[in-house]
């Protein structure tokens, strides 16, 4: 049974609450929300305002049914109000929007200019004017004509380095790795390239395509790396051949679904062509359903976070959600950790050219990497795969703990901790993660 409170007004003006029993049901569940929030309109609890900073101006957001800025434990409640009642009541909204949109993959379409556009230009990084790169369209085998970043060394200081192959996550495309980790691994001697997945600002989806099938991703990331390896003469970068290392994939975010999944189509032939997988902030085998239960259960208010920042997109528009999710620093914090409010807008920019159409969850749902694990979380073809490094980030906002040991227990590696957000490769932090990278590949590949 469930105690229900409404206002009633009596005869001389005044209100007082009545309570009732009803069976504990979804509709319920609904009438209490709904009251609950006429009451606040009613001013049977009080309205508070919550002021944010915006890329270009101040906003201001009044707090209603879940506010975006306050704690939901703090907030008054009527009096006799139960405190487990009130989560209860809310945990279905939430719990639906989560289960719904939860780790979507945002992309948005733009039309090449043709397979033979070569362009060089310099990115600005937050400290800087950045690492010159070369983005071109790649016409690829699996017939998708990407959008491709490179940075390469002279040939003198490369000579056996394995080339590093970046995929990026949700709301970002190849440009995250050129601001901070191109400039920095090419002054080690190795080659870098980062595609702009199928769906992006750059790498266009199709005319009317509004879901990207985690297998054209994998697709696209084989033939890529065919691409790499490719001589020149014959239309590839040329980075393999005798005496060069074998390709790196060094993954973030959901981007670590697609590898796992490449992993998995052919494992044999990913440990021939291969020489390591590395997974930044990874989504974790399992996907996002286990991750989403647990934010759940610790706290409502950054659970809606997620939800609003990702699911709904609020994150494009809301600088200071924006950057609690991806780059820390916030809440009154002292250190902004090297990102200005100039660098919110312009990463803000960026996430809303790369977001418009999104993964089909429905199709990946039913094909998680977590399929091929045996009894204790480990794939069945964790033995035959490449050297693995599964990295985490302490202040991750987006990818728990649970989340990081979940993805090394799944390659039988140990996880490494970091001190960064979940934008490892971005904030002034972006070396921690680099130079984990850096140790090990000079002792998994020498």
């Amino acid at each position: 049974m469930l105690e229900i409170q409404a206002p009633t007004e009596c005869s001389d003006g005044t209100h007082r609450m009545r309570t009732c029993s009803r069976a504990l049901t979804p509709s319920h569940m609904k009438l209490k929300i709904i009251t609950r929030h006429r009451m606040r309109k009613k001013r049977y609890l009080p309205t508070s305002t919550t002021t944010y900073s915006g890329s270009d101006k101040e906003q201001t957001a009044e707090s209603g049914l879940l506010p975006n800025r306050n704690h939901l434990d703090t907030m008054p409640r009527p009096r006799g109000h139960s405190n487990d009642l009130y989560r209860i009541a809310r945990a279905p909204l939430l719990l639906c929007c989560l289960l719904r949109f939860g780790g979507c993959l945002g992309f948005s379409p733009w039309i090449p200019g043709g397979a033979s556009t070569v362009v060089r230009h310099r990115l600005a990084a937050a400290s800087g004017d950045g690492a010159a790169a070369t983005t071109q369209t790649v016409d690829l085998s699996s017939g998708t004509l990407a959008e491709v970043m490179s940075l390469v060394p002279p040939a003198s200081s490369s000579q056996g380095r394995s080339p590093l192959v970046f995929i990026h996550g949700s709301f970002h495309s190849a440009w995250c790795w050129a601001e901070n980790y191109f400039e920095h691994f090419e002054s080690l001697g190795y080659p870098c390239v980062a595609i702009s997945l199928r769906g992006t600002r750059g790498t266009f989806a199709g005319d009317g395509v509004t879901k990207v099938k985690i297998n054209d991703h994998v697709s696209d990331l084989d033939a890529l790396l065919e691409w790499v390896v490719r001589p020149t003469s014959d239309g590839g970068m040329g980075l393999g051949g005798e005496g060069a290392g074998q390709p790196v994939l060094i993954s973030h975010s959901f981007g670590g679904l697609a590898v796992m999944k490449l992993l998995e189509q052919d494992s044999a032939r990913a440990r021939d062509r291969l020489g390591g997988v590395v997974f930044l902030c990874s989504v974790p085998p399992s996907g996002n359903g286990k991750m989403t239960m647990r934010f759940l259960r610790r706290s409502l208010r950054d659970s809606w976070k997620i939800t609003a920042g990702l699911a709904m997109k609020k994150c494009n528009t809301d600088a200071a959600l924006c950057r609690d999710l991806f780059f820390g620093g916030g809440n009154g914090a002292v250190d902004n950790l090297g990102v200005s409010e100039g660098d919110i807008a312009r990463y803000q920019s960026y996430f809303q050219r790369d977001v418009d159409a999104t993964i089909d969850l429905g199709d990946l749902a039913g094909q998680l990497p977590i399929t091929s694990a045996d009894g204790d979380g480990r794939a069945n073809y964790a033995l035959v795969v490449p050297p693995s490094l599964v990295v985490g980030a302490i202040d991750d906002f987006i990818v728990d703990r649970e989340g990081v040991e979940e993805t090394a227990k799944f390659f039988g590696v140990e996880p490494v901790f970091v001190d960064s957000p979940h934008d490892i490769m971005l904030t002034n932090k972006w070396k921690n993660g680099a130079d984990a990278i850096e140790s090990w590949l000079k002792s998994a590949l020498g």
